[in-house]
């Protein structure tokens, strides 16, 4: 959610493990009630608040299927801006550019690769 930070028209690259919402659902029914209140009744702000940065990003890459549906399902990303796949750590050297839809580059540390690659040792773009 750090970019709703960003200026207007800044380009956005979003890393997305989870949506507030999913984290939440997940561990509602371990949590004291006073901490469910507050989780309750502070879900609708931070939820706009992710929406907000997520339609907004030219890019959204998510740890998980799940995640990478849930964006596309509820309309707050095209699924051609959205890349699944396992980050996998890779020495700061190998630090590789990647090109958003719009032609924009960024740098990308970590070996985003598909799992069918990953066993092979090849990297996806």
């Amino acid at each position: 959610m750090h970019g709703v930070l960003a200026p207007p028209g800044a380009p956005l690259l979003v890393w997305l493990a989870t949506l507030v919402a999913d984290e939440r659902r997940a561990i509602r029914n371990r949590i004291s009630l006073t901490r469910r209140a507050l989780y309750s009744a502070t879900l609708p702000y931070l939820t706009r608040l992710e929406a907000s940065v997520l339609t907004r990003a030219e890019r959204v890459l998510t740890m998980s299927s799940h995640t990478a549906d849930l964006v596309v399902r509820d309309g707050l990303v095209p699924a051609s801006r959205v890349k699944c796949g396992p980050v996998q750590s890779t020495p700061r050297s190998s630090l590789r550019r990647q090109t958003m839809p719009t032609g924009r580059e960024f740098c990308l540390s970590g070996g985003w690769t598909t799992p069918a690659r990953a066993s092979s040792g090849s990297d996806a773009s």
